[in-house]
């Protein structure tokens, strides 16, 4: 009865906030003192599934409590789901308080209790169960795997996301937000939320994975989902005597996370390419070369990471800078292995290893010098910074980052299930995310392989690889299936659909593997390396072979086109030279050629005309161009690109789309071949939205220096474009004036 008491308390605490009233509307009284009997009732002809927020309800859900199944139970639904915001269904009224994320946990064990499940009884059904971590988040129709209704989803993995202010829960968004109101140059730490779970191992099936089965292409040469086996979720685990019949249950959780790239890329360097680093062996196994501490706790029943005043630092201890001693010219080789620049970052391959797993950060940040007297010098000042990086020798410093990956595990206190297994899952520790609001299994489930983007938007919950298992001993002996997103519902082929099936906007913030990345090159939100297991070659993920830190990713993987589709910004029209495409284009605003400062710290493009009256274009070289240091001084503005969630940013991904085959159509091959985008804004609201490009070509040898950092290069000719809701494309009158591009 303990947690009915409970149950009850949050409800009359929620009541006279619009609860009581909205409930009331669906047939069920909150306040009831027989709130037991209440709660079990049928409302199957009272539930109003017209209701907004409640279109997506599963039709099979006919209670405010349905016994083992959150999903069928609408008084879950109701206060779970982001999508429920009014109390009337005129929208004229809002909730004055909506349920915290304990309050939701309470109301979820309380309808696993009301299953009034037994150990035996579940191995008698099932069999063979064993105690899994799950991470686990309940979503609308549109954001589970079978997109039929509302639903908790799972997966073995979780996504947490480094910050520099603490994690806040947005109960009106049923989700933890990532923004700082009114300092954008602020971010908050993302947790990501886990628990135990009695799981039975199934093979895979539309019923297990719902549209995610088979869904990566880049599989099809190994096992398909349907001869993998994935754990299932049957039965949450919480403490106390109403969890498991005839047990008083006692969970102990534990989290482990550790950050070990500076010392893969000493290791490197000194073993396979034969170069003294500064450091031996023996110094590798602490701090910054590896360490656990300052990355993330466990509370609340997730991994919460800890706030940094900034999301990069020194790699500082006692006033001593750890630095790499760079010994050698670049490029540098030896049989399979090479380091070279890329650009003004450090490049670190083992070009042929087997389909070149990221033993090392791929990229590391080597622009700061370290002098004898622990001074730091900004090589971004030279005037020849890639001459200076690829033949002096100086010691580098290493910059830290708080990213990692681990697991999370549990104790559990009952004699009656000591001789059960206990699976962990896997837990990584991210950058943070600059299109919080967008997810990628959105964008591979809308354009999947349109032939868009340079890199197609696979997901990490598509991608079959253990974790890594090399770190890890906690995670040794797990299979492929990790990263998968599960259900726990009952689905089938007649499961109804619910009448809500299309994506609508919330501000709901996913720390699930279809929201991450699941191309490795070197990665995003993980890598992949490879081990030795009996005998046997295993490809396994891992952190440690993202940049060092995470910014000489971000930079790189943005210039190339949005390399990664939903994480990645595009800057491929923001610095010099123009190389590669746009796709997913980024307005004046958010990358500063409107004269501020874009979202990235940088100033984008800008159009000036030069003393001789010629239209030119000023920019910043790429090589200049350093996201460690603007990391490091909190200059990126996470404010900037929040506002484009899922459905704005395939709206610009089709749009442009549909500017280029236009471009391509109704102008010369000459032109349209070497026609750069300059400029993009959007003006509008509703269905009077227009999308503006402009494009330009270059003049041919019309590139001046100017300063060390910049060049400014001649227009030679001019091409606008618009596109509105209806995608109606016009051609627009250019001004002559070049004061601005916006």
């Amino acid at each position: 009865m303990a947690l009915l008491n409970e149950v009850k308390t949050i409800l009359d605490t929620l009541a006279p906030h619009g609860w009581e009233d909205f409930f009331r509307h669906h047939g069920l009284n909150i306040t009831r003192s027989d709130l037991a009997s209440e709660l079990s009732r049928d409302l199957s002809t009272s539930i109003d599934r017209a209701f907004t927020g409640v279109e997506d309800f599963a039709f099979e859900g006919h209670q405010a409590i349905t016994p083992g199944c959150p999903a069928h139970s609408f008084l879950y639904h109701a206060l779970a789901s982001p999508q429920v915001q009014y109390v009337d269904q005129q929208q004229s009224r809002v909730f004055s308080l909506y349920p915290s994320v304990e309050q939701l946990a309470i109301i979820e064990n309380y309808i696993y209790a009301q299953s009034q499940s037994s150990l035996e009884f579940l191995q008698k059904v099932h069999g063979d169960i064993a105690v899994v971590i799950f991470s686990h988040q309940y979503r609308p129709a549109a954001s589970t795997g079978h997109k039929k209704h509302a639903d908790t989803v799972f997966s073995r993995t979780g996504i947490a996301r480094i910050g520099t202010a603490p994690a806040l829960y947005d109960e009106a968004a049923r989700s933890y937000t990532p923004l700082v109101s009114d300092e954008p140059h602020k971010v908050r730490v993302l947790p990501a939320a886990y628990d135990a779970y009695l799981a039975v191992k199934v093979p895979g099936s539309k019923a297990l994975l719902g549209q995610r089965l088979n869904a990566n292409p880049q599989q099809a040469g190994d096992s398909k989902d349907e001869d993998l086996l994935f754990w299932r979720p049957l039965h949450k685990l919480f403490a106390g005597t109403e969890c498991l019949q005839g047990i008083d249950l006692k969970l102990d959780y534990r989290a482990f996370h550790s950050n070990e790239k500076i010392r893969r890329i000493h290791k490197f360097l000194s073993n396979d390419l034969d170069v003294d680093t500064g450091s031996i062996a023996s110094e590798h196994t602490s701090y910054p070369f590896k360490f656990s501490h300052d990355i993330a706790d466990f509370k609340a029943q997730a991994v919460v990471p800890i706030a940094h005043t900034a999301v990069v630092e020194p790699a500082e201890e006692n006033g001593n800078l750890f630095s790499l001693k760079k010994s050698f010219e670049l490029p540098r080789s030896s049989d399979d292995n090479s380091a070279k620049l890329f650009s003004s970052s450090l490049e670190m391959r083992a070009d042929k290893r087997h389909g070149m797993p990221r033993l090392v950060p791929e990229y590391a940040h080597i622009r700061s010098k370290v002098s004898a007297d622990n001074q730091v010098q900004d090589l971004n000042e030279e005037a020849q910074v890639l001459a200076t990086l690829g033949s002096t020798e100086f010691d580098a410093l290493h910059y830290v980052d708080y990213s990692g990956d681990g697991y999370v595990s549990v104790d559990v206190k009952s004699t009656r299930l000591a001789h059960l297994p206990v699976i962990s899952a896997y837990s990584i520790v991210s950058p943070p995310d600059y299109f919080p609001y967008c997810h990628q299994s959105d964008l591979f489930d809308a354009l999947q392989y349109r032939g868009i983007w340079r890199t197609q938007p696979l997901t990490l919950a598509d991608t079959r690889m253990p974790p890594n298992i090399q770190s890890h001993r906690e995670l040794r002996g797990q299979d492929t299936t990790g990263t998968a997103l599960v259900n726990a519902t009952d689905i089938d082929d007649t499961t109804e659909q619910t009448r809500f099936s299309t994506r609508q906007p919330t501000r709901q913030v996913s720390f699930l593997p279809d929201a991450a990345a699941g191309i490795f090159a070197p990665g995003w939100d993980t890598s992949f390396d490879q081990t030795i297991v009996e005998g046997e070659t295993v490809r396994h993920l891992a952190a440690y072979g993202l940049g060092s830190p995470f910014p000489e990713d971000a930079k790189l993987c943005a210039a190339l086109s949005s390399f990664w589709p939903a994480v990645a910004p595009d800057i491929s029209h923001s610095f010099w030279p123009v190389n590669f495409p746009t796709v997913i284009p980024l307005t004046d605003y958010e990358t500063g050629s409107d004269g501020g400062i874009g979202w990235d710290g940088e100033q984008g493009p800008r159009l000036e005309l030069a003393p001789d009256g010629r239209q030119t274009l000023l920019y910043k070289k790429f090589d200049y161009v350093d996201y460690t240091l603007n990391a490091l001084h909190n200059r990126f503005d996470y404010h900037r690109l929040a506002a484009i969630d899922s459905n704005a940013y395939l709206e610009r991904a089709e749009n442009y789309a549909l500017i280029q085959q236009h471009l391509r159509e109704n102008t010369p091959a000459s032109i349209a071949n070497n026609a750069k985008l300059i400029s993009y804004n959007i003006e509008g609201e509703g269905d009077n939205v227009v999308h503006h490009y402009r494009f330009a070509t270059f003049e041919a040898g019309s590139v001046t220096a100017v300063g060390r950092s910049h060049i400014r290069v001649g227009l030679q000719q001019q091409l606008a474009f618009s596109i509105n809701t209806h995608n109606v494309i016009s051609e627009q009158e250019l001004s002559n004036e070049a004061v601005s591009l916006a």
